[in-house]
């Protein structure tokens, strides 16, 4: 049973030094058995503040055991999608400031640019060797791909995507537009046990420094072989802004849309559904059949058999305001907390 989060809210801002500001919005986490790992983002703005959480299980809570602000790290983190632990930290996808971030467990950080924006950075070791996976959205003119790049930071493999699930071109696979007509994003590519890669893509709409979901658009899943041909997709007319797709050792594949997950078999029927009251962002599916995922501000655990949130009773939530300032801390601008307020994200 996973243990019984804070009630009603656990404010990081009581525990963490660096004092961080705005609503922290989690967007990842990874949870290895009592150790649950969470990253925080900025949306790209400057009302909210990127960091990393890391949370340890005891006596049926978790309690924060360390906040790594972005405020650490040079440049700090703009938008960053992606987080996995590493053996010396943590790998990080600071998606508009292009680039990848090795953050050390003594806070330090290395930085590896990457010439585009860029939703996911995983270390696998594929293709023959070592390497990172990259998930490309394509900003500033580059192409949307997949790439797998050597440890010295050599283009082992590339996938660009150039057709839809239908097969037909797909103009928008140029490049994420912002602030002009529809875009793609790549989410969560990861190397399959079959040497395959898993990812999900999902078209936007361009709204300044947001997204907005294209409600007229259909997402993808896609499962692409190593000679990069596509040996499995799923699509539906309602499948809006997946953010999520992992396979689960029965061959099923869980993915986690807009507003909420699916279970669907290689036949493309949808066995499980769950209905969220969120956009839902990451999700992982632990051993006794309980589904974990990020939704809107909170982490919650979904029983076996669950299909909304009225029987949702474990959550980990992150309160979209600061509840009250700590010591020292000076409290927020009111101009601040209007942005704060008026946040698409928190509408």
């Amino acid at each position: 049973m996973p243990p019984e989060p804070p009630a009603p809210y656990h404010d990081l801002g009581q525990a963490n030094p660096n004092c961080p500001r705005g609503p922290l919005l989690p967007i990842d986490f990874e949870l290895r058995g009592e150790n649950l790992t969470v990253l925080f983002t900025d949306l790209g703005s400057d009302a909210l503040e990127s960091g990393v959480g890391v949370f340890q299980q005891r006596s049926g809570r978790w309690n924060l055991k360390r906040f790594y602000s972005e405020k650490q790290i040079d440049g700090g983190l703009k938008f960053p999608h992606s987080i996995c632990r590493t053996d010396k930290g943590f790998m990080i996808s600071d998606t508009l400031n292009e680039r990848v971030v090795q953050l050390f467990h003594n806070g330090k950080a290395d930085f590896q640019r990457t010439a585009g924006s860029v939703n996911e950075a995983m270390p696998e070791k594929a293709f023959g060797g070592q390497g990172i996976l990259l998930g490309k959205n394509g900003l500033n003119g580059q192409k949307v791909s997949i790439q797998f790049l050597s440890n010295n930071g050599g283009v082992v493999w590339e996938f660009f995507l150039k057709k839809d699930a239908g097969g037909n071109s797909a103009p928008w696979a140029a490049g994420l537009l912002r602030n002009n007509s529809v875009g793609c994003e790549i989410h969560n590519a990861h190397i399959l046990p079959n040497g395959n890669v898993l990812v999900a893509v999902s078209l936007i709409s361009g709204g300044g420094a947001e997204y907005l979901i294209d409600k007229n658009k259909k997402g993808h899943i896609y499962e692409i072989g190593p000679d990069q041909r596509i040996v499995w997709q799923f699509t539906r007319e309602d499948l809006r802004w997946p953010r999520n797709a992992i396979r689960l050792k029965n061959g099923h594949t869980l993915i986690a849309h807009s507003t909420g997950i699916w279970q669907v078999n290689m036949q493309g029927d949808v066995v499980w559904d769950f209905l969220s009251d969120d956009k839902m962002y990451n999700i992982q599916r632990l051993d006794d059949g309980t589904t974990v995922g990020v939704v809107g501000s909170e982490i919650i655990w979904i029983p076996e058999g669950c299909r909304d949130m009225s029987c949702v009773k474990n959550r980990f939530s992150f309160h979209p305001l600061p509840l009250k300032d700590q010591e020292n801390c000076p409290p927020l601008a009111p101009e601040m907390l209007e942005k704060i307020k008026n946040h698409p994200y928190l509408k």
